[in-house]
């Protein structure tokens, strides 16, 4: 019962237990050095249930509540987007809904930098 019930448990969240059922972190992800560096971090570490990436998303989750973290968690590439950067990695994040990656891309842009 403890297992099914969408709360992260810390008994639980060790991957014998598949992290509580999917409902903690990996601690591959929140064991991390990246993890709540003040960095928004895209891929698993954005998502809910890593309290997207220990709270350093949290301004982009605001910004952007229709953005579907936990849903882009999962694409090719996500985990590789620093979010908020400057940089525009193009794709994943790369929509209206995630603020067009967090205002590192122009609408439609995929790739390189944002020029002032």
């Amino acid at each position: 019962e403890e297992l099914v019930n969408d709360a992260c448990n810390m008994t639980f969240a060790i991957e014998g237990c598949g992290f509580d059922n999917n409902a903690c972190c990996p601690l591959e992800y929140s064991d991390s050095a990246t993890f709540g560096d003040g960095i928004c971090n895209g891929g698993l570490s954005a998502t809910s249930k890593c309290r997207f990436d220990g709270t350093d998303c949290n301004n982009f989750k605001n910004n952007h509540p229709t953005c579907p973290f936990d849903d882009l968690a999962g694409r090719d590439g996500s985990a590789d987007v620093i979010l908020g950067d400057g940089v525009c990695d193009g794709g994943v994040y790369s929509t209206v809904e995630c603020g067009w990656e967090f205002g590192d891309c122009a609408e439609g842009q995929i790739g390189q930098d944002l020029l002032d």
